[in-house]
């Protein structure tokens, strides 16, 4: 199976909230924006999400966190600490 890159807006190493259009690593989440999260407490959190106002939702190409280790490129965009221009 060929691995799939997704660009992440943001990337954060901090327990995050699922909720909300808050501000990670100097990067203001919009809704829609692709979130990547790497710190959650409870790992099967850890992953790619969906920002919005209310509840993050998982992207459809990655219904749950443990697909993302094994098929993807995470390529984050923004912020000041992470950013990152490709794999």
């Amino acid at each position: 199976m060929p691995a799939l890159t997704l660009a992440a807006c943001v990337v954060t190493v901090n327990v995050a909230t699922l909720s909300g259009l808050n501000t990670y690593d100097g990067y203001t989440l919009v809704a829609g924006a692709l979130m990547l999260l790497t710190g959650q407490t409870t790992t099967s959190q850890n992953g790619l999400y969906l920002a919005a106002a209310g509840a993050w939702t998982r992207p459809t190409e990655m219904a749950t966190g443990a697909v993302t280790k094994a098929r993807t490129c995470d390529v984050i965009q923004g912020g000041v600490t992470a950013a990152r221009p490709g794999c």
